[in-house]
């Protein structure tokens, strides 16, 4: 198995803990439950704005998500996943700054 499918594999279980289940509830509840792109109202996916320390990721680095603005992050108009999802910068809610929200000081 190569490393990029052990990290795939160790983010999978890591999805089905005790540990994340309380991380994505304070996030939706943090944003409750707004997507914080298009701003709808019944949200329910978590999203990791970086991979880099999952499993020990601060709030700060999760938001709440839409199920069609998360896929539309993930994946491009004809349905490939997208290779540089990093760059893909979508549109705030209407009035905010940015879809990320601010890191504590």
């Amino acid at each position: 198995m190569g490393s990029w499918e052990f990290k795939y594999h160790r983010y999978k279980a890591y999805m089905t803990t005790v540990a994340w289940a309380n991380k994505r509830r304070q996030v939706l509840e943090r944003d409750s439950h707004e997507c914080q792109i298009c701003g709808r109202c019944d949200a329910t996916n978590v999203h990791h704005l970086t991979y880099s320390s999952v499993g020990n990721e601060p709030l700060h680095h999760l938001v709440t998500l839409c199920t069609d603005c998360h896929h539309a992050i993930h994946y491009d108009e004809s349905g490939k996943r997208r290779k540089n999802w990093k760059r893909f910068n979508p549109k705030p809610v209407r009035g905010r700054d940015s879809a990320i929200p601010a890191q504590p000081a």
